[in-house]
């Protein structure tokens, strides 16, 4: 489930006493709206108050200011609309002194800044490599914002190898991976394998693909040090689709890509798709590629991996990296140059875990959406940044008792303390094993 930031806006409008409901017609310079037809006989009541009219075409016609107001027949007066056609159009309607789209939305993007979660970054390590530069996690603000750092001795290189990560949105790209392909799209959809989602990449008129590159300083070590054998790299995929000859995966090496067999399109059953690659010293590049080619069709990928080894371990294929076990590892939290770096007191290998407390992604547009897990934390945070703005001629007297809540109640903080304890739920940092008690006995 996703909530908008037009449904956000509307919550949290409602909560400090805007009236909201649907515009059931209307013309350049007025708008009927309904549930207020004839319900106080003020024609007063809304007058110089603000109307926000969210699914209007051009943004110059989704706030305007109620010039007139006709209460008998619910409706508003106002400078010339642009756009005529009001087409399930909804409204919020507030009185004056009210607050602006602008006020609204800023405060919006504000508490999305500041409502950081636990983000867990996975980050392939080679023998010896002890200092990380981070550049890549372009979140953090510097060392600080790293809470913790593990290890795992899975093989596999790949960062969200099972699609559950979408910190843009459940249309956009997941984390990690980027997308090609002329009219190429992707969708995040339930019934994952390895996690709660999987991705949808659908063809249309050229082919799509989804890749992932390994870090350049894990392809040097492998493709060019003197202390390492040139690898062969497996390529693995848990891939559903429809149609026969598709879905296949590939591995790109800088100039050319070697493909796996197609999925057969049976029963839109999971098969589980395998590449190999031997690589060598004039390879520039090391890319899982994800692919719906030769036809328009759409496949969902569950899983992904991508290792330097002969044999894919059983393990990885069936469970995941979820199957190996991690270790908390001591470690160094620094700037380095400016940037962000993980220094280990000790060598490892397999992922490096990290993590750290990354913002929620701004919202530019109101059809913007975020998972309705985290919408009461940000209508609670929206209304906080919003209701310190104090307006001339402004009664504070109910607006003062949602922010900080009511004296007279112990156990009514407002929004700005249901805020505060609502984003103490989104940080969960991984817990170390208990020791175990040992008893010694004498002989």
């Amino acid at each position: 489930m996703v909530v908008t930031r037009t449904e956000l806006l509307r919550r949290a409008l409602r909560r400090i006493g805007a009236r909201t409901g649907s515009i059931s017609s209307g013309t350049g310079t007025t708008a009927i709206l309904s549930g207020l037809i004839n319900t106080t006989g003020d024609d007063g009541l809304f007058k110089n108050g603000l109307l926000w009219m969210l699914e209007a075409t051009n943004e110059t016609d989704r706030e305007k200011t109620v010039e007139l107001w006709e209460d008998l027949t619910g409706t508003a007066h106002f400078a010339d609309r642009s756009d005529e056609t009001y087409s399930n159009e909804t409204y919020i309607l507030q009185k004056y002194p009210g607050y602006t789209l602008t006020e609204a939305r800023d405060a919006g993007n504000v508490a999305l800044r500041e409502m950081r979660r636990t983000y867990r970054y996975v980050y392939p390590l080679h023998s010896g490599q002890l200092l990380i530069p981070l550049p890549q996690l372009t979140w953090l603000i510097g060392a600080d914002d790293i809470d913790a750092v593990w290890s795992s001795h899975s093989p596999n290189t790949l960062h969200n190898e099972d699609f559950g990560l979408w910190d843009n949105g459940d249309a956009a790209v997941p984390d990690g991976w980027t997308m090609a392909g002329t009219d190429a799209t992707v969708a995040r959809v339930t019934g994952g394998i390895r996690s709660a989602y999987a991705v949808t990449l659908a063809r249309t008129g050229a082919d799509a693909t989804l890749y992932q590159s390994i870090p350049a300083p894990f392809l040097q070590y492998h493709t060019r040090s003197s202390s390492a054998t040139l690898p062969t790299v497996l390529g693995r995929a848990w891939v559903t689709c429809s149609t026969a000859s598709r879905a296949r995966i590939g591995i790109y090496n800088g100039s050319s890509t070697t493909y796996s067999s197609y999925h057969s399109g049976t029963d839109d059953l999971p098969e589980f798709l395998t590449v190999s690659y031997d690589t060598a010293a004039t390879d520039t590049e090391l890319r899982l590629v994800l692919s719906v080619d030769t036809g328009d069709a759409s496949a969902n990928f569950h899983w992904a991996g991508l290792v330097p080894l002969d044999d894919f371990p059983t393990a990885l294929r069936d469970y995941g990296s979820a199957g190996y076990e991690e270790h908390e590892l001591a470690y160094v939290r620094r700037n380095v140059g400016g940037v962000p770096a993980v220094e280990l007191r000790e060598d490892a290998h397999g992922q490096l875990i990290i993590y750290t407390r990354r913002p929620f992604p701004a919202m530019d547009d109101d059809a913007d959406e975020i998972d309705d897990q985290y919408a009461r934390a940000l209508e609670a945070g929206l209304l906080t940044n919003l209701l310190e703005i104090r307006k001339p001629n402004q009664d504070r007297t109910r607006l003062d008792v949602i922010l900080d809540g009511d004296p007279a109640d112990p156990r009514d903080f407002g929004v700005r303390g249901e805020w505060t304890r609502l984003t103490k739920n989104f940080v969960s940092l991984p817990v170390p094993k208990p020791l175990r008690a040992a008893t010694v006995r004498s002989a």
